[in-house]
């Protein structure tokens, strides 16, 4: 099981995409959400599987756990760095990392679990209006 989480390990995607970046907030969190969205699309089925099978297994769940936690100390690396080149305002930023995971995570699991239903929003449309509105709440 643990060589399943391991090989449906997004963390290799997001750092190539977070060793790239442009120090452009919006488009580099509109990369990572796209590169996100892509590749809960391709694995989607194993990740809902993922989801509905938590706490199953403890020692799976902690090991499944350490994905969006690792994820979530490279945004804040990044959050950092911007904030020390000046373009990111003072702010808290494990709670902005987490926001910005669970603004991508929840377009996945609604768009998995109810298709259309909730919004007639494209994918891309979605991500440019509210990585946009993200980014701009960001900004110093």
């Amino acid at each position: 099981m643990e060589a399943l989480v391991d090989q449906y390990s997004y963390l290799s995607t997001f750092e190539g995409v977070l060793n790239h970046v442009v120090w452009d907030l919006e488009k580099d969190l509109f990369t990572l959400s796209k590169a996100y969205q892509n590749f809960m699309l391709k694995n989607g089925d194993i990740v809902m599987i993922g989801l509905k099978e938590a706490g199953v297994i403890p020692e799976l769940d902690e090991k499944a756990a350490s994905i969006p936690r690792d994820f979530k100390q490279g945004l804040m690396r990044y959050f950092q760095l911007m904030r020390e080149k000046e373009l990111l305002r003072e702010t808290e930023l494990e709670a902005q990392a987490m926001s910005f995971i669970w603004l991508n995570l929840g377009f996945f699991v609604s768009r998995s679990v109810y298709g259309d239903r909730i919004t007639k929003l494209d994918t891309d449309a979605f991500l440019l209006h509210s990585v946009s509105t993200f980014a701009r709440g960001l900004k110093p």
